[in-house]
């Protein structure tokens, strides 16, 4: 079992920590904003390239107690799906997150919208799944 770390970064530090097993399925890909791809008359090709690049993922939690579950539930409600805070994810032994293995993640936004439909999956009495997207630019 692991222990997820997540911190609150702006408008207070309230951080929540979940025990669970981080499972397969926990991943991330690049998506580069602002890029256009011309094709010139003489059939050349030009790119321009003025935006960032933001990672998207997605946490796969799995065997999360119930009051973790409830926890995070909370968290995220109180502090980051409604105010658009921003928080940190700790680093987390031998997962890559998006910045490689072992590395944490600063300034991240939940990316699930204004909704938690399909974060929190009853799997057993006291038990849940869950499935956290975030993104962070890179």
């Amino acid at each position: 079992m692991t222990t997820l770390t997540l911190t609150q970064t702006e408008g207070g530090s309230e951080v929540v920590a979940i025990t669970c097993s981080l499972v397969y399925g926990t991943d991330w890909f690049s998506n580069r904003l602002n890029q256009t791809t011309v094709e010139t008359a003489d059939g050349g090709m030009v790119t321009y390239d003025a935006g960032p690049t933001v990672c998207h993922g997605v946490l796969v939690l799995k065997n999360v107690s119930y009051t973790d579950g409830q926890a995070l539930l909370h968290w995220l409600k109180a502090h980051i799906l409604y105010a658009k805070y921003q928080f940190t994810v700790a680093a987390v032994a031998n997962v890559d997150l998006g910045k490689g293995k072992n590395t944490a993640l600063t300034i991240v936004n939940w990316d699930g919208g204004r909704s938690t439909s399909g974060l929190l999956e009853y799997v057993a009495p006291g038990q849940y799944n869950v499935r956290f997207p975030y993104r962070f630019k890179e």
